[in-house]
């Protein structure tokens, strides 16, 4: 079964696929400029932005094991790594 890296990395190729076909997206500087003017890319891993610094934003959601899965208890959204 596909893991958190995973859904990371199918959100990060999704993320860049969409950007990347964009019309007015026809260099690496302008790809950084769509993905930091972003407002917000929903994933499998949740709400995605940038900020004009480069951060990653995402949803962070606390999780609770109730029996063999987890449930989520709480949700709030911040920058990861803080």
């Amino acid at each position: 079964s596909p893991g958190f890296l995973e859904a990371l990395g199918y959100d990060t190729a999704t993320l860049l696929l969409e950007i990347s076909q964009l019309a007015e997206v026809r260099s690496r500087d302008l790809l950084k400029m769509a993905l930091m003017e972003m407002e917000s890319f929903d994933g499998v891993t949740g709400k995605t932005s940038f900020d004009a610094d480069g951060n990653v934003h995402k949803d962070l959601y606390l999780l609770q094991m109730v029996g063999h899965h987890f449930v989520q208890i709480a949700g709030n959204s911040g920058l990861i790594g803080e």
